[in-house]
């Protein structure tokens, strides 16, 4: 922080903020929906397997010739997303894996992160009720024991800052942006119908790390 505080003078910073980014696509990409409800789906694992929804066979959902259109779209979206807010040394980011998710009424996804992926993202589509979950982000001092186990006096809710978890509501057609190592969770679907929505992992082309420091993984080496 440059310039000098004023005796008696303060400043308040957030020196660790962790960004999201929220979009409502524009209504042309609706006609890849169709698309995604034609897939064929396998069960979640993890957690109580019954109540943990589905997820299509094909795990790379948009590289197929159908979503040529919203993947491009999805791809300018996400460097917009780095260029202005992240600010990784990424030229040019790729979809990793991607797919259809579905949850069931009574059926959630539990508390967990994507691993292998440096951002992702999450696009709701199909019906919606009032009830209808979209997703919850939890924060991270909520794991480290500060506010059960240092805190005697719970926060009161009103500052950002003290937040344990921020809900985003299911909205058709939004979509949601987030660092990879963002805790999130679906609420339990309390509707009758079937929570739709799209799962992406996006990482940089080409590869991770520097040559020269030694942390270099090129894909095409790998492979």
């Amino acid at each position: 922080m440059s310039g000098t505080i004023k005796e008696g003078g303060f400043v308040d910073m957030n020196i660790y903020p962790t960004p999201i980014r929220i979009i409502n696509l524009p209504q042309k990409y609706s006609d890849v929906c169709g698309f995604f409800d034609e897939q064929e789906h396998n069960p979640d694992t993890g957690g109580n397997t019954k109540n943990y929804g589905s997820h299509s066979k094909n795990t790379y959902i948009l590289d197929s010739f159908e979503c040529k259109s919203f993947k491009k779209y999805m791809l300018s979206e996400v460097k917009k997303f780095n260029d202005n807010v992240l600010g990784y040394d990424v030229k040019e980011w790729v979809f990793s894996q991607t797919w259809v998710s579905h949850k069931e009424p009574g059926q959630m996804h539990v508390m967990h992160t994507h691993p292998n992926s440096m951002i992702s993202g999450v696009f709701f589509y199909g019906g919606v009720d009032d009830g209808t979950s979209g997703i919850e982000f939890h924060s991270p001092i909520s794991f480290s024991g500060f506010n059960t186990l240092q805190v005697e006096k719970k926060f009161n809710g009103k500052n950002p800052n003290t937040w344990k978890s921020f809900a985003v509501s299911f909205e058709v057609g939004k979509c949601i942006l987030f660092p990879s190592w963002l805790q999130h969770s679906v609420p339990l679907n309390k509707t009758e119908l079937v929570r739709k929505s799209v799962s992406m992992n996006i990482v940089p082309k080409g590869g991770f790390g520097h040559k020269h420091s030694l942390t270099e993984l090129l894909f095409n080496r790998v492979t």
